[in-house]
């Protein structure tokens, strides 16, 4: 490997580290696909996530109540936010 993707792939595995502490922080349950239970909390992550065909992927998906999460007040949910959009 070049030390130019190296470099790419360890500022990658930084911030996945640092992204994973914070979504743990905010309540939710992170997981790898492989590994994915959406029974886990009321609030999944799923790292890692490679969409339909043409979609290309996703680092994180968020699931609430074991559905895909589409807006900023899904989130505030699982923090309790509920009055704040």
């Amino acid at each position: 490997m070049n030390p130019v993707a190296e470099s790419a792939l360890a500022a990658e595995a930084r911030a996945r580290v640092l992204i994973d502490g914070q979504l743990t922080a905010a309540g939710w349950v992170v997981q790898d696909t492989k590994d994915l239970n959406l029974s886990a909390g009321q609030g999944v992550a799923r790292r890692e996530a490679i969409m339909a065909a043409g979609h290309g992927r996703a680092d994180y998906l968020l699931y609430l109540d074991k559905r895909g999460s589409r807006s900023p007040s899904d989130l505030n949910h699982l923090r309790g936010d509920r009055g704040r959009d």
